[in-house]
């Protein structure tokens, strides 16, 4: 049957693909929240213990990296639990033994990581896709702590630890120093607020490393939730 000429297996062809792309709409803004849990939260955990941090920050060595032998990985930077208990590194951007323990309020965890959940850390899913090039090193900032999760990657820490380089949306460019700022000035909406995030989170959980700490032996693993 025709209507218009049109058959009838055409129209139902034509409202079935709008249907599709309505719900395919629906499901990437629902998308757009954690609501929908679609990444992976890739903690770097003590393995002698069963619970995982709630924060773990630690570096990821390129492909082509040269590394000493006695270097074991994964490269932990900072690792808290809940409980306060927090492990940590002397070396901020790639990590790594010696390891120090120490002690953090619980209540000071809890409070970081409520400011960062209201600053929208744990809201825009476009935090959690890796931002870095085929085969480079890069640094995680993991964060499970129930419904707040968050898995950051990239390489823009390593990158501009060299002074004449700057890492963008489009890759890594050089660049004087004194011209960083304008060319991230220069960059997408959804790469400033990435790199802006990372920051605050960054600066935020660096502040709840104790003073003083006590060498410690330990082993991480990667695991995945």
């Amino acid at each position: 049957m025709k209507l218009f000429g049109v058959t009838f297996s055409l129209y139902f062809f034509l409202a079935f693909t709008c249907l599709i792309i309505f719900m395919w709409f629906i499901c990437f803004e629902s998308g757009c929240k954690h609501k929908d849990r679609t990444f992976v939260v890739k903690v770097a955990a003590d393995a002698d213990r069963q619970d995982p941090p709630v924060i773990s920050l630690y570096y990821t060595p390129g492909l082509h990296e040269d590394f000493e032998e006695n270097v074991i990985l994964p490269s932990v930077i900072l690792a808290v639990w809940a409980n306060g208990d927090i492990i940590w590194s002397k070396n901020p951007i790639k990590g790594g033994a010696p390891y120090f323990k120490g002690q953090c309020a619980p209540a000071k965890i809890d409070k970081t990581l409520e400011e960062l959940k209201t600053s929208g850390a744990f809201e825009d899913i476009t935090f959690n896709h890796p931002i870095y090039g085929p085969d480079s090193s890069f640094v995680t900032i993991a964060i499970y702590r129930g419904l707040d999760r968050l898995n950051m990657e990239s390489w823009h820490e390593i990158v501009e630890m060299d002074p004449n380089l700057a890492a963008t949306k489009q890759g890594v460019i050089k660049v004087q120093l004194e011209r960083r700022a304008n060319i991230f000035a220069q960059q997408p909406e959804i790469y400033q607020r990435y790199r802006k995030m990372w920051k605050r989170i960054r600066e935020a959980i660096m502040t709840l490393l104790p003073h003083e700490g006590k060498p410690l032996n330990v082993t991480f693993e990667i695991r995945c939730y």
